[in-house]
């Protein structure tokens, strides 16, 4: 048997259509967009870890496949990093953001405490900015407690302050 591209497979022919032909056509298409509807919402979460875990991982990349799960190469020669192999702050990272995007039921309430441990002063500033944005996707809410001005990074009318008020700190 000889195979065939699936490009090949694919393509429409180089003449008009038949009405009945269109009509099979938009059938057809509408019943796949039914079926991989459901796998959108998974889609995203996979690209935004993929996105948040490479904006993050310095000289390293994520990839996320089925086979392998999540996979850490080095930027310059491309060579599996194990995870375990991961700085502290880089595992915390990745379990955390997982976590939020996978493993947390959708609506739910989080409680993070004092998120700025392990993380990179750089990390902490996209803390606020990457959860908010997990919170979209996920329909999650959060209460972060933190003692960290790079977690607030500039957002204090989100922020409310616990303890005496008679102290300037």
């Amino acid at each position: 048997m000889v195979e065939v591209p699936l490009a090949n497979e694919l393509e429409l022919p180089e003449r008009s259509l038949a009405s009945w032909e269109l009509r099979l056509l938009d059938l057809y298409l509408d019943d796949a967009d039914k079926k991989l509807a459901p796998f959108e919402n998974l889609l995203r979460r996979i690209e935004l870890l993929e996105d948040i875990l490479n904006r993050r991982l310095l000289r390293k990349f994520v990839h996320v496949n089925s086979r392998d799960g999540i996979v850490v190469y080095d930027k310059v020669n491309e060579w599996h990093i194990a995870l375990d192999a991961l700085s502290s702050g880089e595992q915390h990272e990745i379990i955390l953001m997982f976590d939020l995007l996978f493993n947390v039921p959708e609506g739910a309430l989080v409680l993070i405490d004092e998120p700025e441990i392990s993380l990179h002063v750089g990390w902490q500033m996209e803390f606020i900015p990457d959860i908010q944005t997990i919170a979209q996707i996920r329909e999650l809410r959060f209460i972060v407690a933190t003692h960290s001005p790079q977690i607030i990074n500039g957002q204090w009318e989100k922020a409310v302050r616990l303890g005496p008020s008679d102290t300037d700190f």
